[in-house]
């Protein structure tokens, strides 16, 4: 019978030896990939160092393999985190659910979320980044420094280092830039009800970048944004990485139009109690339960008196302190905002209205509802132009003064205009009746 030759033992030596090229050469890319962006990956690519920084922020984080948009819609005020998504997004339901008021972040420079970020008018630039600074003169780690516009993610942040990034173009503020006309690094910005940020660099947030203490910093200061000075109770961070699942339809959940003015209204009243408990809280809650004593009392006597449904300008003097400072900058502050928000949400803007180009905007409403409201929007517009936001880098004290008179006449105006484009739950039909 005829044997098999057996192999020499230099044959076997060869054969061994090209294996362990071969696991050299392809085995530690597979590896690689397969940990990237994860949360519990404590070597140089992993989340870890950031995943620990929200877990500090008292905040949950998880990486599902598949995430249910259905189930996000339970939760008014998630966040979700997209870091280099490799799989295609549904996109429509991605966008609902900020506008809903869900807080997103798009990490990403060549993945897949080209068209969500179109969707809030960012694009990325063609081409390899060129920065004004290197990091050690290396071409592939370009330095961004903070745009002109200050904002609470960029405070105290000098530097971010980047490593092979892309650049976005948007008309949203740069709030890191590479240089002048070297693109975007990062741009944040409102949604709807919701909040979003987009950064063209998602190693930034890994083990091995975030060694730098500017990247350190950004990496709190975004997830801070993203929670907001209003954040729930339980906030859980979800993370969507490279090839994770989705499922489902980000579908809001239904509500009256009656409940839906209610809860309208009592944000908008929250957004006043913020200035509330000020460093003169105590003064200012004291000074607030004398007049609604004082008040009681009026109503009690058999005094004739005017109809009071409608005063909203004296209501919010009411609510404000007012040991310092004009009470009608922080609520037209805070009227500017609500507006602003409402108006975005109606027109299905690319981006927060104080980014557009009025005239755009104005187009906008002429389409959707005729030139008597367009002319009233270009009014609005004119007449909020130079009242700051509550959170602005400018001082609600150091603006422009602002009559009670205007700042009625202003709030009329933008309930108008809000009905005009068949929106009214900015406001209740109690608030928007005229002063008798």
């Amino acid at each position: 019978m005829r044997c098999s030759r057996l192999p020499s033992t230099l044959e076997v030596q060869r054969t061994a030896g090209l294996l362990a090229v071969l696991c050299a050469l392809f085995w530690p890319s597979q590896a690689r990939a397969q940990t990237d962006y994860l949360i519990d990956n404590t070597d140089w690519n992993g989340l870890s160092t950031f995943a620990e920084g929200v877990r500090e922020a008292d905040c949950a984080i998880s990486a599902p393999a598949r995430i249910d948009l259905a189930a996000l819609a339970e939760h008014r005020e998630a966040i979700l985190l997209l870091i280099y998504p490799r799989e295609q997004l549904p996109v429509e339901s991605l966008v609902r659910f900020v506008r809903a008021g869900g807080r997103m972040l798009i990490a990403d420079d060549f993945g897949s979320s080209a068209e969500l970020l179109a969707r809030f008018g960012i694009h990325r630039r063609p081409g390899v980044v060129i920065a004004d600074n290197h990091y050690r003169d290396q071409p592939a780690l370009p330095i961004a420094h903070p745009g002109p516009v200050s904002h609470p993610i960029t405070r105290a942040v000098f530097r971010v280092v980047t490593n092979h990034p892309t650049a976005f173009e948007s008309t949203l503020p740069s709030l890191l830039t590479f240089g002048p006309e070297r693109g975007q690094l990062l741009v944040a910005g409102e949604f709807g009800r919701g909040r979003f940020a987009a950064l063209a660099d998602p190693s930034v947030l890994i083990n091995r970048m975030q060694r730098f203490g500017g990247n350190r910093r950004l990496a709190r200061q975004l997830l801070a944004f993203l929670l907001g000075d209003d954040r729930p109770q339980h906030v859980t961070v979800t993370v969507a990485v490279g090839d994770t699942q989705f499922a489902g339809v980000f579908t809001p959940q239904a509500q009256s139009t009656s409940g839906r003015i209610a809860r309208d209204f009592n944000r908008f009243i929250n957004r006043i109690n913020d200035f509330a408990l000020t460093s003169a809280g105590m003064r200012a809650l004291a000074i607030f339960a004398g007049t609604l004593l004082l008040a009681g009392l009026v109503l009690l006597l058999p005094w004739a008196r005017r109809d009071i449904d409608g005063r909203w300008g004296s209501a919010v003097h009411a609510l404000l302190p007012t040991r310092r400072g004009d009470p009608t900058r922080r609520a037209g502050a805070i009227l500017r905002e609500e507006f602003e928000d409402r108006l975005s949400t109606v027109l299905l803007t690319p981006g927060p209205v104080s980014a557009i180009h009025p005239r755009w905007i104005v187009e906008r409403v002429r389409a959707k509802a005729g030139s008597d409201a367009a002319d009233n929007c270009r009014r609005i517009l004119s007449g909020l132009r130079n009242i700051p936001y509550t959170r602005g880098e400018v001082g609600i004290d150091a603006a422009p003064r602002l009559s009670k008179r205007r700042l009625v006449m202003l709030y009329r105006r933008c309930a108008r205009l809000l009905a005009d484009l068949g929106d009214p739950s900015m406001l209740s039909e109690t608030i928007t009746k005229s002063p008798q």
